[in-house]
């Protein structure tokens, strides 16, 4: 069965790869996402000696962002895609070296730390397609310490079907959400707090679902 454009870059954004991937499409998220990532930067508030999680940290730019806000804290990244992770490796190398940023291949769905170790959880776009949602929300929720919080940054559910492609490729973009559905979800997950974010734009708007643990 042949995929064609609009599903071959439905499968790049969901997991960059090749030459195409590395190169362009991370270039094209980089554009699309900024503003939702900045947004959700300025929320976070980083103090400078928190343990941080970046789920699906793409080519790293964001993360960069992070790590300039840190003194003795440290993050950490987790990626399904290892184009992504050998971008990031190379334009963190130092810090990586160092051990302040470490990055590692993981799904959101079974994450490789211990429970309560992560003071903050960042994921901007991949709510989308993540495999099944409450079981990647507890599992956040997990490694997430005592009164820790998930940044969640996404489109709603009206500004994803204005794209052609995300309608098509329902099997690829499996969960597209209204405000009202992200914050039941990660509720129904058991976290304690959650409080939808939105920043107007004359482009696109932008969300962020704000969970504490």
């Amino acid at each position: 069965m042949k995929v064609g454009f609009s599903g071959y870059f439905a499968k790049q954004l969901s997991n960059p790869h090749g030459f195409l991937g590395s190169r362009f499409i991370t270039r094209m998220m980089n554009q699309g996402n900024e503003e939702l990532e900045y947004f959700g930067l300025e929320l976070m508030n980083i103090n400078g000696d928190e343990h941080i999680l970046e789920i699906g940290f793409g080519n790293g730019r964001i993360m960069q962002e992070m790590n300039n806000q840190l003194n003795t804290g440290k993050i950490y990244g987790i990626d399904i895609s290892d184009e992504m992770i050998t971008q990031t490796s190379k334009r963190l190398k130092a810090d990586v070296n160092s051990g302040k940023i470490v990055l590692g291949k993981a799904n959101v769905e079974k994450i490789p730390f211990d429970d309560n170790s992560i003071d903050k959880a960042f994921t901007c776009n991949t709510i989308y397609f993540w495999p099944n949602l409450e079981k990647c929300a507890k599992e956040v929720m997990r490694v997430l310490k005592q009164g820790g919080t998930l940044y969640c940054g996404f489109r709603e559910k009206e500004i994803m079907s204005r794209y052609p492609f995300v309608a098509q490729y329902r099997n690829i973009f499996k969960h597209t959400m209204t405000e009202q559905e992200v914050k039941n979800l990660f509720e129904k997950a058991g976290f304690s707090k959650v409080n939808i974010q939105v920043k107007k734009s004359e482009f696109v708007d932008s969300y962020f679902a704000v969970a504490t643990k």
